[in-house]
């Protein structure tokens, strides 16, 4: 009898395990039709530039200019047409961004996610965030799950007060270290420089969000 009872407490133990995986699945099915089902409620909302903008002098424009006739000019002689065309596009970029102001837009922090003019990041698809500054602004940068693209969101702080807003955050999400946002030296002249968590809230609260993330 002892041959034939282990092939079945093998097979009891993989139908407990499809069981248990399918009620996993189940709960957390549930959970997120409640959490789509609930009204959006909002958390708070601040209003900012879509965004960088900084005005430069003429002398700025002069030198992008002598710079962009250098390298068309070398373009030209090494027959690199894309390097001619690609050049023409920074320099209208670089003028288009630092000339034309941006439009004011609201974002705003849900029990859902964090909704940015029209568009509403959810919680399940936000990995995390963390700030910066550049260029005198505090931005809020929102990494996104790998399946957006592209997957991080820079927003600009405005009008809104950054404590509150980082503490608003982190109930619903990570604050991510410098190492998880993947700060590099390509990241600094893009977002600027990273700011910590404690530069929002105190030592105690940090604490506590660190034990969150660990678990």
């Amino acid at each position: 009898m002892e041959p034939t009872a282990k092939p079945k407490v093998s097979v009891l133990r993989v139908e407990l395990e499809t069981l248990q995986a399918k009620l996993a699945l189940a709960e957390a099915n549930a959970q997120i039709a409640s959490e789509e089902a609930a009204l959006l409620e909002s958390l708070y909302r601040w209003e900012a530039p879509n965004r960088l903008f900084k005005e430069r002098s003429r002398g700025y424009y002069v030198g992008i200019s002598l710079i962009a006739v250098l390298v068309i000019a070398f373009g030209a002689l090494a027959r690199e047409i894309l390097l001619i065309f690609v050049t023409i596009a920074v320099l209208v970029l670089l003028y288009v961004s630092s000339t034309v102001k941006p439009r004011i837009i609201q974002h705003e922090i849900t029990n859902k996610g964090i909704r940015s003019g029209s568009q509403l990041y959810t919680w399940k698809n936000i990995l995390g965030f963390w700030t910066s500054r550049r260029d005198g602004q505090l931005l809020l940068i929102v990494d996104l799950v790998q399946t957006f693209t592209p997957n991080r969101v820079i927003l600009l702080m405005g009008s809104g007060d950054p404590r509150t807003i980082v503490k608003t955050l982190i109930r619903h999400s990570a604050y991510l270290n410098q190492k998880q946002a993947s700060v590099d030296i390509v990241n600094v002249f893009t977002v600027g420089e990273y700011l910590p968590i404690t530069a929002w809230v105190e030592k105690q609260v940090e604490k506590q969000v660190e034990k969150r993330v660990e678990k």
